[in-house]
């Protein structure tokens, strides 16, 4: 349960860059029509569903493993958010707190952690149990209705026109309302369900449900009921002229109802955001050609950049993988080195394939140990932004590694920062001049370290 709780923290982490994102992308598309804000909370939905993700050189997602999964028996416990300023100020208390007494065999993290997931599993259960009930209510409300059309029922027990049910969805409307109120109800239910709004927004609830502990995602799925609405309208006024808007916006206050914005169900006319539903009908004017083309080239862009993950250490696999590990070793072994066991770890910043040559931009992490059949001590250790340069014109031939054109690291003291912004792409310095990843590479190394020797004295 532990490990299923610290993937569902990272992909939470994640996805709240894209939440951030939408809620800009929101405002500089607020001339866009409804459905590309609908499109952007999909987006987000998709990180959070999907338990991996695909590797480029676009993406602006700070931290690709941001929980390490052996937090608990870390000697360093840490994260690695991707931004410095949040690793100086978590990563201190986290240590304070929560630091293991190796010799001991304590690791307060192995108790916390089950304690909190257990309690993320509890709030889940609890958030799904209200949704089951609201719906249940619903269902008894709603059961004495009689037909009155095609998929329209009329009840006397309900306030405000809505629809329930998802593979089956019916719109129940109250017998109070008539006329162009009911013309106007009717046309925006049978929008959505032209949209298949009654299965997004349950689907959204779900969701919410498991990441209950987020308040990002709460204001994301507030949010997507309010574009789901502002969506709906635009499609069933987009031909109506004045006057017919007018008609509409008097339904929607007509039906208005104080409603609950994080319920599973129902899709109610008059639910959420009334104020502002009535001022974007009346003032709607339907979206030029390059309002939506700049809509769609935002949201592939959006995707690009925050759908997928920086490059890692996991990338780099095959004979790239061997050929960084010879290089990083070589590059660090010294005629003092004899008899140490020398790990390696590196994180990857980005790969860079030009003609026949291929750049490894990273983080790489080294440290030399001894045994003396007691203790592991550190012979010597760095951390250092290296760029690898291979020669991968051979990359069908035997050869079990590329050749090494050059293996580059910055010069120390002042000249440091200066180095790496002539060598490296823009897009990386700012995680290039961040070290804050170091304690969990130096627990990844210390950890090959206790394997090797492990092994040795076995």
């Amino acid at each position: 349960m532990s490990t299923v709780f610290l993937k569902v923290l990272n992909m939470s982490i994640a996805a709240s860059w894209l939440v951030l994102a939408a809620l800009c992308a929101r405002l500089l598309l607020r001339r866009a029509p409804g459905w590309v804000a609908c499109l952007l909370w999909a987006m987000v939905a998709v990180r959070l569903v999907c338990p991996f993700s695909f590797e480029s050189a676009f993406s602006l997602i700070p931290g690709s493993e941001t929980v390490p999964q052996n937090i608990a028996v870390s000697a360093v416990p840490s994260i690695d958010s991707g931004v410095r300023a949040v690793n100086r100020a978590v990563n201190p208390v986290i240590l304070h707190f929560f630091a293991p007494d190796a010799a001991a065999g304590e690791y307060p993290l192995q108790i916390l952690i089950p304690a909190v997931a257990a309690v993320w599993l509890a709030g889940t259960a609890v958030t799904l149990l209200y949704g089951f009930v609201g719906y249940m209510k619903l269902r008894k409300a709603v059961s004495a209705s009689i037909p009155a059309g095609e998929h329209v029922m009329v009840c006397d027990e309900i306030a405000a026109p809505f629809i329930l049910g998802v593979l089956k969805p019916m719109i129940y409307v109250p017998s109070s309302i008539c006329g162009k109120t009911l013309e106007c109800v009717i046309r925006h239910e049978n929008a959505h369900l032209k949209r298949r709004d009654q299965i997004w927004k349950p689907l959204g609830f779900l969701l919410l449900s498991v990441y209950w502990f987020n308040p990002l995602c709460w204001l994301a799925f507030i949010l997507l009921c309010r574009d789901i609405e502002t969506a709906c309208d635009e499609r069933v006024i987009r031909d109506m002229d004045k006057d017919a808007k007018a008609a509409y916006s008097q339904a929607i206050l007509e039906c208005s109802f104080p409603g609950k914005t994080f319920a599973a169900y129902p899709l109610a006319f008059g639910e959420v955001g009334v104020k502002g539903r009535v001022k974007n009908v009346l003032a709607y004017k339907k979206p030029s050609f390059w309002t939506i083309l700049i809509a769609v080239i935002v949201c592939i862009i959006f995707a690009a950049c925050l759908l997928t993950d920086p490059f890692s250490a996991k990338s780099l696999s095959g004979k790239l993988g061997v050929s960084m590990d010879m290089a990083v070793s070589e590059a660090n072994r010294s005629p003092r080195s004899d008899g140490h066991f020398m790990a390696v770890d590196y994180d990857v910043l980005r790969i860079e394939k030009k003609k026949n040559k291929t750049t490894v931009y990273a983080w790489v992490f080294c440290e030399e140990y001894s045994f003396d059949g007691v203790d592991i001590t550190v012979e010597s250790s760095s951390h250092i932004p290296t760029a690898v340069t291979f020669d991968t014109s051979d990359e069908g031939s035997d050869s079990s590694a590329y050749d090494v054109i050059e293996y580059w690291q910055p010069r120390d003291g002042s000249y440091y920062a200066q180095d790496i912004r002539d060598r490296f792409p823009a897009a990386l310095w700012l995680k290039a001049l961040d070290p804050s990843g170091a304690a969990r590479q130096k627990e990844n190394c210390m950890q090959a370290a206790r394997e090797y020797y492990g092994e040795g004295t076995g």
